[in-house]
C-alpha cells in the first residue's frame, strides 16, 4: 500500500526498542517502527538495550513528533520517518550509533546521507561501533534465526 507524502501529529506513548515506539495519533494508538534505520534487538545485549535507551533519551513518553507515514512491515507497524524538535530521529540515532542504516528499505530515504552518517559513527566508534562492535548487523541475525540458527 502506498501512503501519501503527509505529515501527522502524534505523541510517544513508549518505547519498545531502538527502532519502534508506540504512539497516539489520530485517535487511535499505533505501532510505529522507524523508517531508515534498524536497530540490534533487545536480546542482543548491551548493543539492544543501549539502542532502546538511546532512542527513550531521544522521545521520552510524551514527546511531541510528526510521522511521515511510508508503508507497514511484515508484523503490521506503521513505518514511518520521525521527526521532533530535535530533528530526524532515525538519523540521529545512525549518528550516535545507536542504530544502523537499514540497506534493505532505503528507497524513500536520504540514502548517501545515511550511510555517510552510518560511516562517521563506525569511524568515531560511537553506540554500536564501540568496544566490542556488533558482531551481526540485525537483518543478518533475523535471517540466522529464521534459517533455524547456527551464526
Amino acid at each position: 500500500m502506498e501512503y501519501p507524502v503527509t505529515r501527522v501529529a502524534a505523541k510517544v506513548l513508549s518505547v519498545v526498542d531502538g527502532d519502534s515506539l508506540i504512539v497516539a495519533a489520530q485517535g487511535k494508538r499505533l505501532k510505529v517502527r522507524l523508517a531508515c534505520i534498524d536497530a540490534p534487538e533487545l536480546s542482543q545485549a548491551p548493543w539492544g538495550i543501549s539502542s532502546r535507551a538511546g532512542l527513550r533519551a531521544l522521545l521520552p513518553p510524551g514527546s511531541a513528533i510528526l510521522l511521515t507515514p511510508l508503508g507497514t512491515d511484515r508484523s503490521g507497524r506503521t513505518v514511518a520517518k520521525v521527526l521532533s524538535e530535535r530533528g530526524n530521529i532515525g538519523w540521529l540515532l545512525v549518528r550516535g550509533g545507536q542504530a544502523l542504516v537499514y540497506r534493505q528499505n532505503l528507497h524513500r530515504c536520504d540514502r548517501a546521507g545515511f550511510l555517510a552518517t552510518e560511516q562517521k559513527a563506525q569511524r568515531q566508534r560511537l553506540g554500536l561501533w564501540g568496544q566490542p562492535p556488533l558482531p551481526l548487523a540485525t537483518w543478518e541475525r533475523r535471517w540466522c534465526r529464521r534459517q533455524g540458527g547456527g551464526c
